[in-house]
């Protein structure tokens, strides 16, 4: 009953309503705008809006820049070291350096940057002739050299790599001969005999001879130095006239024997004018059983005599009891003879007289003969015979 009351009195209200809302003046009717389309894809990426932000306002922050950390000098990987090499391609062993002269010295290597090549020219009795330090390059190294005209005969020629400290880390070298150029040269030394290898005996003498052109106070010395040619076991100085050929004689001590060097020189060491030859020897004990030698120290080779008159011939010999000294013309006729006997240092001496119809040359034939008059050795050297003074008979 209460329902149909409610619904009665909705009823009354809406026709209440409806009358209020009667026709009036005429009222014009917005027209509606078109309803905007949605779009149905979704936005590309590049009109996506950025992602959201805090837009209040930031508190500014202090600009830091950032360095590299360092590495720990501990871990920086230090190069490796370099195992020194080297090698002495030219000069090779034997090479004969002239005097005065400008060399190129080479060879391989491998070395470290803070390695150098020393090149050192020393004599047989170690001392210091020429030096210079080496370029280095991809495959080698390469070095100028200059030979000294003071010092000749044997020499050796060294080449090191050294450290930053001055130590030697690898080396080479080679056994060199400083030969004398004569014809370019205004003083120099020569020395013929002893030659290097040559064998002495101790307690005998030992044969010096050459040649010398303008000798400092024309005086020459020779001499016999042992214990790597460091120590001097024998000396003599002597006059010569001047220029040209010269010869000696040395006594060794009878206690003498081994390596030693056999140098000739005149004038004082480290000067200009000095001039000196070293040649290497071997010095035997009088007991030692070698073959026997004869040398002739005089006539000088090539030397000059006159017919007729006589001509001393002097020289040395080992193990021989006798000696035997001929002279021939060339056409191998005997102009001169004679034996004579070494005294107990080996030496021998004679003279004899040339006949007055030879002329030319002439060899003179030096033989060492045993007790039994057995040839043990010999020797030879040419001289020139001119004419002598005419002999004018007595009336």
């Amino acid at each position: 009953m209460m329902c149909m009351k409610l619904r009665l009195l909705l009823l009354l209200l809406l026709f209440a309503l409806l009358a209020g809302c009667g026709p009036g003046p005429d009222t014009a009717i917005p027209t509606l705008f078109p309803v905007a389309e949605l779009p149905t894809d979704s936005p590309s990426p590049s009109a996506a809006l950025p992602p959201t932000r805090d837009l209040r306002t930031p508190t500014p922050a202090t600009a830091t820049a950032v360095l590299p950390t360092p590495v720990a000098a501990a871990n920086t990987p230090s190069p490796e070291p370099v195992e020194a090499r080297l090698n002495l391609s030219s000069p090779g062993h034997g090479a004969v350096l002239v005097l005065d002269s400008n060399i190129v010295a080479r060879g391989l290597a491998q070395v470290g940057t803070t390695h150098i090549i020393s090149v050192t020219l020393v004599s047989a009795n170690g001392r210091f002739l020429s030096g210079a330090v080496a370029n280095v390059n991809a495959v080698g190294w390469e070095a100028g050299l200059y030979v000294p005209p003071n010092v000749g005969g044997a020499a050796t020629l060294h080449v090191r790599v050294l450290d930053s400290n001055g130590n030697t880390l690898a080396q080479d070298s080679a056994a060199v001969t400083l030969a004398l150029d004569a014809s370019s040269s205004s003083r120099y030394l020569a020395l013929y005999n002893p030659v290097e290898g040559d064998t002495a005996v101790a307690g005998h003498y030992l044969l010096f001879d050459g040649r010398a052109q303008q000798p400092v106070g024309n005086r020459l010395t020779i001499s016999v130095w042992v214990d790597e040619c460091q120590n001097q076991a024998a000396s003599f100085t002597f006059n010569v006239s001047g220029s040209g050929y010269w010869q000696g004689q040395l006594g060794l001590p009878n206690n003498l024997t081994g390596p030693a060097c056999a140098i000739a020189s005149f004038g004082n060491s480290g000067e200009e004018t000095w001039r000196e030859v070293q040649v290497p020897i071997n010095i035997l004990a009088p007991s030692a059983d070698i073959a026997a030698q004869v040398t002739i120290l005089n006539p000088a080779p090539g030397s000059i005599h006159l017919s007729g008159q006589s001509i001393y011939v002097s020289g040395m010999v080992f193990n021989a009891n006798t000696v035997q000294i001929t002279i021939l013309l060339e056409n191998g006729r005997v102009i001169a003879e004679r034996t004579t006997m070494p005294d107990s240092q080996g030496a021998w001496e004679t003279e004899l007289l040339l006949p007055f119809d030879v002329v030319g040359a002439a060899e003179i034939l030096v033989n060492a003969r045993s007790g039994a008059g057995i040839l043990q050795a010999e020797t030879s050297r040419l001289i020139l015979i001119n004419p002598g003074p005419t002999v004018t008979p007595e009336s």
